[in-house]
């Protein structure tokens, strides 16, 4: 199983995404797959989490039609918008990966929901 992340993890971030996934015991992200990788639609910094600490990962599998909210920059800052997983998985992996590329066994464990 490889399992692809948005983004590479900021270690500032990091930190403070890990001290929260300790008190949880595991991470959770939605994920669109296509039969082979797993594209994480959300959570690079849970994912990155979960194979340092050693946490269960968890992935919600999300159908490519779905919608999900997403963060969105524009001149005002951040806001969050709702988009297709189609249109958001064109978006960050149209060009390529830009974050990290796991194998199911960098983690203590995987669940698929």
């Amino acid at each position: 199983m490889t399992i692809v992340t948005l983004n590479k993890a900021d270690e500032k971030h990091l930190a403070e995404v890990m001290e929260i996934a300790k008190e949880i015991g595991h991470v959770k992200v939605r994920a669109y797959c296509d039969g082979e990788i797993y594209y994480c639609m959300e959570g690079s910094h849970r994912v990155e989490a979960a194979k340092r600490l050693g946490i269960p990962l968890i992935l919600e599998e999300i159908g490519w039609d779905d919608e999900m909210e997403t963060d969105v920059e524009d001149a005002e800052g951040y806001k969050l918008e709702r988009a297709p997983v189609s249109v958001i998985w064109e978006t960050v992996y149209g060009d390529g990966y830009h974050g990290g590329i796991y194998s199911g066994s960098d983690f203590v464990s995987v669940e698929v929901e």
